[in-house]
């Protein structure tokens, strides 16, 4: 009985010895099969670096707007000198490298239903990283357009509130909003003496329909009478509504107008005499062309009123100025307007990116978010939700909006156009008030 157990239990011990050293091989062998595998299986592909960063939009090369587009263009060259020429393109920090900024544009015709084709191509083959549209109407017409591609838009200009007032969120406005465009206008006009009393105003409303009600806004803060019309884009003849205005009699007369608007408003108001002793049109005075266009005598003291001034304390204010002044043998507009409002916007584009560190828009889009930019011209910060606080319409909840853009007043002075308010930035200290009739030299 003990011989047979022993027997058994060395058995045992015999099976359990070659078990273990089969197991010991097995493993062995299983880790060196699972090590080739794993060796010969390629690792995943690094992260490629895109080769270029691609900012679409479109230039008014011909049409109404043409003139805008000319300063747009002249804006980009300097921009990509700057970007890629002097400091190789903007670092891509996910990838180690930096790499150009390319600019895909085509002409929009100043038409909107263009516009929206060419954002359509930007976005759908051209595969942009950023839509930044140059002037109206293609800011309007692209907005929606970007956030049905969820395509990061930043329209620098912007105005329209009704806009932003909407679930926009891929796009981000960068000059001031409508609501608060006439605002540095009103307050200016409340310091003349003579006091104001009388103001005929006259609106394009397509695109300045807020900044109109934003005047009568202030009209009724100063207790001041006004008459008040309207008219579509782009009319041909002024004639009618001037001879109304000048039966009413105004102190003042304040124009909502583009260039061409105003430039023809200007010659129409001269054949048949009426120049009250303040005349603002919106956009047009601020504009060397427009001096030039409609004669250096006919154009003292006229007023306009634009986005915002140069920031002279950032390192890249008089940079881009003597750039500018060197391949086009003047400074843009001694205030911002328009080619430096233009740049402040593509060079917050800059700024997001290189934060961002990659091209992906959801990764920009959170930089924008979340962070405070200083420009060329302005400070740049997104609210979203209730903006009374900061002077915008308390009935609507906006979308990405920077809530630190403001305009400037100025006046064309012996040819030359200064910035008169807020005085701390003033070109000029003096105020050329009541103007006199067309033609007559100052003072």
């Amino acid at each position: 009985m003990k011989t047979a157990l022993a027997s058994a239990r060395k058995e045992v011990s015999v099976v359990y010895k070659y078990t273990t050293i089969v197991f010991m091989i097995l493993t062995v062998v299983f880790a060196c099969v699972a090590g080739y595998l794993y060796l010969s299986i390629p690792p995943p592909p690094a992260a490629v670096a895109p080769t270029e960063v691609r900012i679409g939009t479109s230039f008014a090369f011909t049409g109404p707007n043409a003139i805008y587009g000319e300063m747009f263009r002249r804006t980009m060259e300097i921009y990509l000198e700057m970007v890629n020429e002097k400091r190789g393109g903007i670092y891509l920090s996910k990838y180690g490298v930096k790499v150009p900024v390319r600019f895909i544009w085509y002409d929009d015709k100043s038409d909107g239903d263009t516009c929206i084709k060419v954002a359509e191509r930007l976005i759908t083959v051209d595969k942009v990283h950023i839509l930044a549209p140059s002037f109206l109407p293609c800011t309007y017409t692209t907005l929606p357009t970007a956030q049905k591609y969820e395509t990061l838009n930043v329209a620098v200009i912007t105005c329209n509130d009704q806009l932003f007032s909407r679930d926009m969120t891929w796009c981000y406005s960068f000059e001031n909003l409508c609501s608060r465009y006439a605002r540095e206008l009103y307050e200016f006009m409340a310091t003349l003496s003579p006091p104001i009393k009388k103001i005929a105003i006259l609106c394009c409303e397509a695109y300045w329909l807020e900044a109109a009600n934003d005047f009568k806004r202030g009209c009724e803060k100063y207790g001041w009478e006004y008459t008040y019309e309207r008219h579509d884009p782009f009319p041909t003849d002024f004639s009618a509504w001037i001879a109304k205005a000048k039966a009413y009699n105004p102190d003042a007369v304040v124009c909502f107008e583009l260039y061409e608007e105003s430039l023809l408003l200007a010659r129409q108001m001269k054949e048949m005499g009426f120049r009250p002793k303040f005349t603002c049109l919106y956009d047009g005075p601020q504009i060397p062309d427009f001096v030039e266009a409609l004669g250096a005598a006919d154009s003292e003291g006229l007023f306009s009123c634009s986005p915002g001034v140069y920031n002279w304390t950032h390192p890249w204010t008089n940079e881009f100025l003597d750039l500018f002044e060197e391949r086009f043998g003047t400074k843009p507009y001694p205030c911002s307007t328009w080619e430096g409002q233009w740049f402040a916007g593509l060079e917050m584009i800059y700024y997001a990116i290189e934060k961002a560190g990659d091209v992906d828009p959801v990764k920009i889009k959170e930089v924008l978010d979340t962070n405070v930019f200083w420009t060329i011209t302005t400070k740049v910060e997104y609210k979203n939700g209730d903006l009374s606080e900061w002077g915008f319409l308390p009935e609507l909840k906006y979308t990405n909006v920077n809530i630190w853009a403001s305009n400037c007043v100025y006046q064309v002075q012996d040819s030359e156009i200064q910035l008169i308010w807020p005085l701390e930035a003033a070109t000029s200290k003096e105020i050329r008030y009541p103007l006199k009739g067309w033609g007559e030299p100052w003072p």
